[in-house]
């Protein structure tokens, strides 16, 4: 009996999960909304932002907010400071209390991703001297 429970707790957790690939450029900026919990390293960028937002449910009957609206609320915040994405997005629990009422925090760093040019003149070339 025991062993049968353990065999469906696994399933339904999905305790050894198919690991994923690594968010890209290219998938990030595809996306609806350009937030990733991983950094992107194919692509160079500057932090314009460290962006955090507490989020609270409507009421205290409305259920918890979803990642979903985690992720609107920082890319807002990303946005509002003229960022092209929301990178390192990190989703913190506050304890029991904090889940009693609801509250989330979510905290990411808003970037700009630089031009050709930019990486360039970061690297002491100028358009010139390709």
């Amino acid at each position: 009996m025991i062993g049968t429970v353990l065999v469906a707790l696994a399933t339904i957790q999905n305790i050894n999960p198919t690991p994923t690939q690594p968010t890209t450029y290219e998938t990030l900026m595809a996306s609806r909304v350009p937030v990733t919990t991983e950094d992107i390293t194919d692509r160079p960028y500057r932090v314009v932002k460290h962006v955090k937002r507490n989020v609270r449910k409507a009421t205290l009957l409305s259920g918890n907010p979803s990642r979903t609206k985690l992720e609107n609320e920082l890319w807002e915040r990303g946005r509002a400071a003229e960022a092209d994405a929301v990178v390192n997005a990190r989703y913190i629990d506050d304890g029991v209390w904090a889940r009693a009422q609801g509250a989330s925090f979510v905290e990411g760093d808003a970037v700009k991703f630089l031009t050709s040019e930019e990486v360039q003149a970061l690297r002491g070339l100028t358009p010139s001297t390709k």
